[in-house]
């Protein structure tokens, strides 16, 4: 019985050690209300995605301005990360 308190004991400080660090990262950056328009979006509207910071949503926008706007969501994969 000695043996399975430890295992769970074990596993609960994994869980509580994966909440500690995973909830800030989820918290950080709250996803948008609404859907983003890459043809008009500005680079504030952008930085509010998850994963896009204001260097990659600088990219985006230049990219736009030299290609005339994006055509679909698949040509976002253009755009240097």
């Amino acid at each position: 019985m000695k043996g399975f308190s430890r295992i769970t004991a074990l596993a609960l400080a994994l869980a509580l050690a994966g909440l500690t660090f995973v909830a800030p990262v989820l918290a950080a950056k709250p996803a948008p209300a609404s859907k983003i328009n890459l043809n008009s979006a500005t680079v504030e509207q952008l930085t509010a995605l998850p994963g896009v910071g204001e260097k990659l949503a600088g990219r985006i926008v230049e990219y736009r301005q030299k290609a005339g706007g994006f055509k679909s969501a698949a040509e976002l994969m253009n755009v240097r990360p």
